[in-house]
């Protein structure tokens, strides 16, 4: 039997397996998609551990924190430029799905200006909190910076996912590899821009509110 009459004995269509049937295939332009919601998962254990530090470290404290609350000067602009890039990045997910390209990679690039904005003034908050509590004076001062830096760094990975989007030849369906890195990207964005809204609560809000509830503790 040869092995045309082989593959019709068996059911299967002789044009199903050609390579040419085979390149036809719609391409599953959600590769990757899956990956990167595993990915960001665990680096969403990252930030728990870190968090249960902050507290495990401050729960026998007869204060917590140790010294006086961060400003929330800087941290409060900071928190408004990551929303503002979040709705740039949506702005430019949905002018995508309309097919303006060439828009949506301004929005991209404007996203990556305002974290590289978010960087600096995370900086100058970091430099200016720093010189009022060294990192190494006790145990609120060193996970406060470490979270600080943390932070600091998976946001400048999301910066490198923004800017590897923006360089692509095409930020919509492709034939080949990479596919859906708008996408991709921007859940990375997502993703650190929440966590500093839940660090902007437990690590400044927080510790504001207790000295609010408790004037002792001045």
């Amino acid at each position: 039997m040869n092995a045309n009459a082989l593959l019709e004995s068996n059911g299967t269509r002789r044009e199903w397996v050609s390579a040419q049937a085979i390149r036809a295939l719609p391409i599953d332009q959600g590769r990757g998609t899956g990956a990167m919601a595993w990915f960001i998962a665990s680096e969403a254990m990252v930030f728990l551990a870190l968090f249960f530090s902050y507290y495990y470290l401050g729960h026998r404290q007869p204060r917590w924190p140790i010294g006086d609350p961060p400003s929330l000067t800087l941290p409060t602009a900071m928190v408004f430029i990551l929303l503002l890039s979040c709705v740039s990045l949506r702005a430019g997910g949905w002018l995508l799905r309309q097919g303006r390209e060439l828009p949506a990679r301004g929005a991209l690039l404007l996203t990556v200006l305002l974290g590289c904005v978010f960087l600096v003034l995370n900086a100058l908050d970091y430099n200016s909190e720093a010189r009022i509590q060294p990192v190494t004076q006790n145990p609120y001062t060193s996970i406060f910076y470490t979270i600080d830096g943390v932070h600091a760094a998976h946001l400048i990975l999301g910066l490198l996912f923004l800017l590897y989007a923006a360089m692509l030849p095409r930020l919509g369906p492709t034939e080949k590899p990479p596919h859906g890195s708008y996408r991709n990207a921007a859940m990375y964005w997502y993703f650190v821009t929440a966590v500093w809204l839940v660090m902007f609560a437990i690590l400044y809000i927080g510790p504001h509110h207790t000295v609010a509830a408790n004037p002792a503790l001045h």
